[in-house]
């Protein structure tokens, strides 16, 4: 659009203002081609720099033509091999994030599957945990309650037997129950 705008321009200081325009953009693509980029495919990235130049150079052109006056001949340049190289250059674009696009939902996917193997092993080690503080909670009551139900047939026995109260009563535990 700013070559259209160049070659409509009839004044040089209005040319020279869209060609600052132009400059700009282009720095501006040029830098963010001469970035370190972290993409895979350097010869898609090399394309697309190669197809850069050559649209560059497209407007070189046809900004030096508008300038001299040849605004059928800037048209006809924009509007073939010109049109051609942005063609191609879009298309090589589109290739190159088409091909990250599909790196980063690989990249997504692996981390889903890891996401799920992390998450089904904690459930795991929970699960674990869970069964064995239950048996332990379950041994814990069961040597408790053990000796106590012992204590208390022995003492049911002497009960009735008439409640003689001689007679000792062994409990084999090492804690408050037993001797």
């Amino acid at each position: 659009l700013l070559e259209y705008k160049h070659i409509l321009a009839s004044k040089k200081e209005d040319k020279d203002k869209v060609r600052a325009e132009i400059d700009a953009a282009k720095a501006t693509f040029d830098d963010i081609l001469s970035r370190d980029m972290s993409m895979n495919d350097i010869e898609q990235l090399a394309t697309v720099k190669a197809l850069w130049q050559k649209c560059a150079a497209f407007d070189d052109i046809i900004l030096d033509t508008s300038d001299l006056g040849n605004a059928s001949v800037a048209y006809n340049i924009i509007n073939g091999d010109s049109q051609k190289s942005y063609d191609a250059m879009s298309d090589a674009i589109d290739a190159l994030v088409a091909a990250e696009l599909q790196k980063g939902r690989d990249a997504s996917d692996a981390g889903n599957v890891t996401y799920k193997k992390v998450t089904n092993f904690t459930i795991l080690v929970i699960g674990g945990s869970i069964l064995f503080g239950i048996i332990m909670a379950t041994l814990i009551i069961i040597s408790i309650s053990r000796p106590l139900a012992q204590l208390q047939r022995k003492l049911n026995d002497l009960a009735q037997n008439g409640g003689d109260l001689t007679q000792s009563i062994n409990i084999k535990s090492k804690d408050e129950i037993g001797s």
